[in-house]
């Protein structure tokens, strides 16, 4: 994975947490909601990577 690539990534994933973070994480089931959210974001971060090598 390039550095840009890996850096958008990290972003996204950072702005689930402060999400996450804001509803508390101490909630019970706090950590399922968490990894859904990831798991996610990382797929609309793959949909719209794929999507732009398409338009490329």
């Amino acid at each position: 994975m390039d550095p840009s690539t890996q850096a958008e990534l990290a972003a996204r994933l950072k702005n689930v947490l402060k999400e996450h973070q804001r509803d508390g994480i101490n909630v019970i089931g706090g950590v399922d909601k968490l990894v859904a959210s990831l798991v996610i974001a990382i797929q609309e971060w793959i949909d719209a990577d794929r999507a732009g090598r398409k338009s490329a």
